[in-house]
């Protein structure tokens, strides 16, 4: 099947507010390559995508922007260093070693104990527990952590691990790619980068359960259209919504990429009206 490059589409995109950047970004971003270096999980493809932290927190500390843009780039390293893409004997062996090192890195946030053996990514979560506890609770930690395991586990799924069962694929894949792409331990980080906790009854609550769902499908969906290019071209992969209309609903290209925008619109329009 041939790949067919990702049409203008941001213009048709409904945008909620106008977007800004943290004054302290291009620092940040010097200081941060120099540190992921020393951790061991500096990749020179980092350059294209770290600048995400300053347009994420336009208005959080010099402090808090650091730590998570360190964050970030722990899971920039798995996500490219780890090939989820093929399914053979050598890589369903990278599975299961994979999903030992991410059991030993929760352990390391949440307690602090170091693992016998030694891995760069066990060195970045002992430096992430502890800038994170200088800056906020273990309560907050600890719920950030279980989020960040059901992300992390998700990032060993591929598409073919829920055809056979789904009744209803493109939920199931919007389902995937919300764990997948992070975006739970994303929203979990707004209350990081603002200096407060929510306490788990406002976390619990019907409305902000809802909210949470509306904010994860639109992350997780804009970044199908957004690094189409970067993971679907380059990468030759099929892990995408768009992909996942043209291979199993019958979806032209063209008519793919329009219902994803559309998909991501109405979801758009969904919160703004539960949020007011």
């Amino acid at each position: 099947m041939s790949i067919k490059t990702l049409p203008p589409v941001l213009s048709q995109i409904k945008i909620h507010t106008p977007p800004k950047v943290n004054p302290n970004s291009t620092i940040a971003e010097e200081i941060l390559e120099n540190q992921c270096r020393d951790l061991g999980i500096w990749l020179p493809q980092l350059k294209d995508y770290t600048t995400m932290s300053g347009h994420l927190f336009p208005t959080t500390s010099m402090q808090r922007l650091l730590t998570l843009g360190l964050y970030f780039n722990f899971l920039f390293y798995i996500d490219d260093q780890y090939d989820r893409h093929n399914k053979d004997e050598i890589n369903i062996k990278q599975e299961i070693y994979m999903r030992k090192i991410f059991d030993n890195c929760a352990n390391i946030l949440l307690t602090g104990e170091m693992p016998n053996s030694p891995h760069m990514l066990f060195d970045t979560c002992a430096e992430l527990r502890t800038q994170f506890l200088s800056l906020t609770s273990e309560f907050w930690l600890q719920r950030f952590v279980k989020s960040n395991m059901s992300h992390l586990k998700a990032s060993t799924y591929t598409i073919e691990d829920i055809i056979d069962n789904s009744t209803d694929i493109v939920e199931d894949y919007i389902n995937l790619r919300i764990l997948d792409a992070g975006m739970y331990p994303m929203i979990d980080t707004v209350e990081f980068a603002q200096g407060i906790i929510l306490p788990d009854a406002v976390i619990e609550s019907d409305c902000l359960r809802e909210l949470r769902v509306y904010v994860a499908r639109l992350g997780s969906l804009l970044n199908d259209i957004f690094s189409y290019t970067k993971e679907i071209i380059e990468t030759n992969s099929r892990f995408s919504l768009i992909c996942v209309l043209e291979d199993y609903c019958g979806y032209s290209f063209e008519d793919a990429v329009r219902k994803t925008v559309d998909i991501v619109n109405d979801d758009v329009l969904a919160f703004n009206a539960k949020a007011d």
